[in-house]
């Protein structure tokens, strides 16, 4: 079932699906102007007052250029990888991707807003608005130290609004809700934020007293997030690693700031993490460095004391060709001996880092390219691993993949490591057998001589392992000193010289737009769900019935409003409604007219009562019948008193005579009253004497009026045998929409004769003609009548009066 509001969307779609009607367009545009003008000139207006009172905001952008390594993964899995990439086989972030997510992340921000100190913000009260003030707009220079707001208490917090006016020319006043400092210039002063030096400048001259510059304190966390709020940044497309950054901001200056200092935090923090298998080489080779000098001064220190003690200072000449010979095969010794300790220095390393990975020293490894290219793929793979856990979960498939390869090439290097110290120490066993033959042929060399000869083999191994670890240091502090960042500036900010918000044009224009339409759209808002009839549209989109008459607002709070003297309005509206039904009345015999409605309170009793008055004015005879027999009004209404009515006739008590009154209004026309109100209303109607009754009154008056109860009940359709016309009673704004369908049913079913329409309390509006509704439902009244009825045109109608043209097939 459909509800009221389901019958207006209906009764809607059925408007806005029949043809346009310019003329009904031209006259509701032409009532509307006045208040679409105006309330363009307010929107206009307020939007003006908007755009005056809004900052204007800047777009500031930035370009940077990254160098896309993630091509040179390290090994042969990083080759199949890119490969399986390339194909389309496995999708992965590339590396313009991660610096995406990186060049905005809050650790960067944050050095940002702590380097530029962007948690003070100033401004200006300008002409009732606030102005944003940033560096050389601000008169003075500001400079915070010790920053902090984690000692402040709620209430401070809550209080980090100041107000700073100059005081003199040596000084200045902050104050704040609560307290006031007095500063002198260049000289800090404790704040509950920090000590807060302001500093004069040229413009501090020209700073008047008594203006005041308002200062925001703001913590680092809230002014990086309200940075990465409004910055974006994109790449292009994904054939460049270029990525463009943007950041819309009131003050174009501090925008070109931020962003310029962002790009150089970003670039430091690449080479940092550059850095690192540097940091990380330094940091092993200067450990060892301090183990191979303590060992080597333990070692010098014994050859100084067996030196002393024996009081050497060359070994005899016939021992020379003995040595030349054993020095070559200790020389092959030595060099076994040096990668040993190397490999097993770098074998205790990697178990020492085997549960928290750690970059090797790649450049250690002596005499095999292929583990040397292993190291060298595995520390690149833990700075990749370290760069990707900044912007990706731990389920990421690419960082998985990562670990899975630094995994496996651990397993690689290790097993290559102690592949080496295998071969390593197979190569010193079979020189030290070598060795043992020299040493047995030294054994005849004085004790002194060998045990000398033992200690400076040790000197001399860390000797050369001390000379080769202060080699590599020196190379890697060079690497270091020219690490380089991955990317490059190729478009430092800039400001756009017009403001991308608000738009001015857009703004003004829109505002006024839309005022000129806010009538017309409040109008059609109201219309849908309005669920009373305020339109002629409501009526004749619901029915076929005839509207014959339109009756104006009555303004006096009597019945019968109409006199021989009157000539207003609503007289003259029934004079035509009385004409309109003379011709309704095509047969001589037809005299009866059915005054109804739907619901109490349409003003039918109004209607049936000045209707008969007008009728009575031609000099007629007019009888009134009280006929609604639960709520009767007209006998009250005009004052009258009888103590018989239609139901003691009925009831046998009384005579017609009896129940003929006059009305007290005019000669002519006499009233029936209801008596007294029955029980059963219906079986007195059906009565056999209300039919007696009718052909009496039409044998001797020349008009009857039958005012019936509403239709809600049966009574008005139990006397239509005895009707020649029915006026059907339907008030604006009081009449619900739906209701009018009753007329339609009654009409299409005949259960009513000859079912005219009349519109009662019609309130005037301008531009000529009945305009009845809310406020501008002008557009859709009765401004142009119809002037024919059967083909004859009244010509001498007045121009409030408004003819129909009556369907003969519904005569």
């Amino acid at each position: 079932m459909k509800g009221p509001k389901d019958d207006n969307w209906d009764l809607w779609e059925e408007e806005d699906a029949k043809p346009a009607d310019f003329s009904r367009i031209t006259r509701k545009i032409i009532a509307y102007w006045p208040y679409s003008l105006l309330c363009a000139l307010i929107l206009a207006g307020l939007a003006f007052l908007y755009l005056y009172k809004t900052n204007p905001v800047y777009n500031v952008k930035a370009s940077i250029l990254i160098q896309d390594n993630d091509n040179k993964t390290s090994g042969n899995n990083g080759g199949m990888l890119s490969s399986l990439q390339d194909l389309g086989l496995l999708s992965g972030t590339s590396n313009v991707d991660n610096e995406q997510i990186v060049i905005t992340s809050y650790p960067l921000m944050e050095g940002v807003v702590k380097d530029l100190q962007l948690y003070l913000q100033f401004s200006a009260s300008e002409n009732l608005r606030d102005v944003p003030l940033y560096r050389n707009d601000v008169p003075f220079k500001a400079d915070v130290v010790d920053f902090d707001l984690s000692r402040l208490n709620k209430d401070q917090l809550a209080d980090l609004d100041y107000k700073i006016e100059k005081r003199g020319n040596t000084g200045f006043t902050i104050s704040s809700q609560e307290k006031v400092w007095n500063g002198v210039w260049n000289t800090p002063i404790l704040m509950p934020f920090g000590h807060l030096t302001l500093r004069n400048d040229s413009l501090t001259g020209a700073w008047e007293e008594g203006e005041i510059i308002l200062m925001h304190v703001y913590s680092v966390s809230a002014m990086v997030d309200h940075l990465i709020a409004g910055i974006s940044a994109d790449i292009p497309n994904k054939q460049t690693s270029v990525i463009n950054l943007s950041l819309q901001t009131t003050l174009p200056q501090q925008g070109k700031d931020v962003l310029n200092d962002l790009l150089s935090v970003y670039q430091g923090s690449t080479v940092e993490d550059n850095n690192k298998l540097n940091d990380s080489t330094l940091q092993f080779i200067n450990q060892r460095l301090s183990i191979v000098g303590f060992e080597l001064d333990s070692i010098e220190q014994q050859i100084q004391h067996f030196k002393q003690k024996n009081e050497l200072a060359d070994l005899p000449t016939q021992t020379e060709a003995l040595v030349d010979n054993m020095s070559k095969a200790q020389q092959d010794l030595n060099s076994q001996l040096v990668q040993l300790s190397i490999v097993n220095s770098l074998i205790e390393y990697m178990k020492a880092n085997k549960n928290n990975p750690r970059v090797i020293p790649a450049s250690l490894i002596l005499q095999n390219q292929t583990l040397a290219d292993a190291v060298s793929n595995y520390n690149q793979l833990l700075i990749q691993r370290e760069r990707l856990q900044l912007s990706a979960t731990k389920e990421n498939p690419i960082l998985q993949n990562v670990e899975g390869q630094v995994q496996g090439l651990q397993k690689t290097i290790f097993s290559g490591l102690e592949s080496i110290r295998l071969t390593l120490t197979t190569g010193i066993d079979k020189t030290k057998q070598q060795n043992s033959v020299f040493t047995g042929i030294i054994r005849k060399v004085p004790g002194m001589e060998r045990t000398f000869g033992s200690i400076s083999r040790q000197q001399s191994i860390k000797q050369e392992l001390y000379v080769y670890l202060l080699q590599k240091r020196e190379e890697a502090l060079i690497a270091k000193s020219s690490t380089l960042s991955n990317s490059r500036i190729i478009a430092p900010a800039r400001s756009e010289n017009t403001p991308v918000k608000p738009k001015r044009r857009l703004i003004l224009s829109g505002a006024f737009l839309l005022g000129l339409l806010l009538p017309f759209g409040y109008e059609r808002v109201y219309r849908l769900f309005n669920t009373r009839i305020s339109s002629k549209e409501d009526i004749t989109n619901r029915t076929d019935a005839p509207i014959i008459g339109e009756i104006g607002h009555k303004s006096e709070d009597k019945l019968v409003v109409i006199t021989n003297g009157t000539r207003n309005i609503v007289s003259e509206q029934f004079r035509a409604l009385r004409t309109n039904i003379q011709f309704l009345f095509t047969r001589k015999e037809d005299k009866v007219i059915l005054i109804t409605s739907t619901i109490t309170g349409e003003g039918k009793s109004f209607v049936s009562s000045n209707l008969a008055t007008v009728f009575a004015m031609t000099g007629k005879k007019v009888v009134l019948l009280e006929m609604d027999l639960r709520k009767p009004k007209i006998v009250s209404g005009l004052g009258l008193t009888s103590a018989k009515g239609f139901t003691q006739y009925i009831m046998g008590n009384a005579e017609i005579s009896d129940i003929i009154i006059p009305s007290g209004i005019h000669e002519n026309l006499f009233v029936i009253p209801a008596g007294a109100i029955p029980p059963n209303p219906s079986e007195l109607l059906q009565h056999e004497r209300t039919d007696a009754l009718f052909e009496y009154l039409r044998a001797n008056f020349d008009v009857i009026l039958v005012d019936t109860p509403p239709n809600v009940v049966s009574d008005a359709q139990l006397l239509n045998k005895n009707a020649d016309v029915t006026l059907y009673i339907v008030r604006i704004n009081y009449t619900h929409r739906e209701q009018v369908d009753l007329i339609r049913n009654m009409d299409i079913a005949h259960k009513l004769p000859k079912l005219n329409v009349v519109v009662n309390d019609i309130k005037p509006k301008r531009y000529g003609g009945s305009y009845y509704g809310y406020g501008g439902y002008g557009g859709y009244g009765y401004g142009s009548g119809y002037g024919y009825y059967y083909g004859q045109e009244t010509a001498d109608k007045p121009w409030w009066s408004f003819g129909m043209k009556i369907k003969k097939k519904r005569l």
